[in-house]
């Protein structure tokens, strides 16, 4: 008669310190560096052989200390289309080969909702001692899995994702992806699931825009000058939009905000159409076709 044995462990299995510096943004590029540093209290036994491991011990992780800094870099494709990446140098514990992790994803960007697909990974820098001779590395309680005690691990995961905007406050993402190449990994699936909230305030930008008073109308960008400084809506005479109309116009983003890009006069106005003239700009940011323009 066959029998299966399941071992666990639990136990609270790392704390870490983190930071991120958003660079000053241009309106196409976003820069950022961000860096963590990692520490799990507590040691895993070392054994000769894999026949001296305790048959009911199982360990949580690697264990020591580990430092990861990365860069990240967003290119704005469209007022529709973003592509994220990062490419990080990761200090591992358990005296593993520093890597290379790496991410990069198109998103497309709707006023509500979003979803992206991409690829993540790691690439070893293949300096583990053992990679030569395997059989002599000090064997950890792993398990059935080879996530844990690597020799130059490396793995590469496409993946996808959506998220949702519910109200204003909360935003809702799914992401999942599978590991389908790979060295001294497992060919897992993973899933996530995240809940994000505003607790509220009020940002610089909110201020401003509560200073505007209600708008009576709201069209949409049809034609930009080649100098930037009329455009063209469509709206005009017929839905009350009239020469020397105060305007603001708005990008929406996938996260459902609003961000105030710059006010303008109407300077003339047809039946349906009216020709706007900036006067201020509060953001660098291009104004481009299929933006919201309101009319006060």
């Amino acid at each position: 008669m066959n029998s299966t044995t399941e071992n666990s462990a639990s136990g609270l299995e790392s704390v870490a310190a983190l930071f991120k510096y958003q660079f000053k943004n241009n309106s196409d590029y976003h820069f950022a560096i961000s860096g963590e540093y990692r520490y799990r209290p507590y040691e895993n036994e070392v054994y000769s052989s894999a026949s001296n491991v305790p048959a009911d011990e199982i360990v949580l992780g690697d264990s020591g200390a580990s430092f990861l800094v990365t860069a990240h870099l967003d290119a704005v494709i469209s007022k529709w289309t973003t592509i994220e990446s990062s490419l990080g140098y990761h200090m591992p514990p358990n005296d593993l080969s520093p890597e290379l992790p790496y991410r990069i994803s198109l998103i497309k960007n709707f006023n509500t909702w979003a979803f992206w697909g991409g690829v993540k990974g790691i690439y070893s820098l293949g300096s583990d001692e053992y990679a030569d001779a395997p059989s002599l590395k000090p064997f950890n309680a792993n398990g059935e899995t080879a996530r844990w005690n690597s020799i130059n691990r490396s793995f590469a995961m496409p993946f996808g994702g959506v998220r949702f905007l519910m109200g204003k406050k909360y935003r809702l993402s799914f992401e999942g992806g599978q590991i389908m190449s790979g060295t001294s990994t497992d060919k897992t699936m993973e899933g996530l699931v995240s809940l994000s909230w505003n607790t509220g305030g009020v940002s610089k930008e909110e201020r401003l825009e509560n200073a505007f008073k209600e708008y009576t109308s709201e069209a949409t960008i049809i034609k930009v000058s080649p100098r930037g400084k009329f455009l063209k809506i469509d709206k005009g005479l017929v839905q009350d939009v009239a020469k020397g109309a105060a305007v603001d116009i708005y990008k929406s983003d996938y996260f459902g905000g609003n961000i105030l890009i710059a006010s303008g006069v109407v300077y003339e106005s047809g039946p349906n159409w009216a020709i706007v003239r900036l006067t201020k700009r509060y953001k660098d940011m291009p104004i481009e076709k299929g933006l919201t323009v309101r009319v006060k």
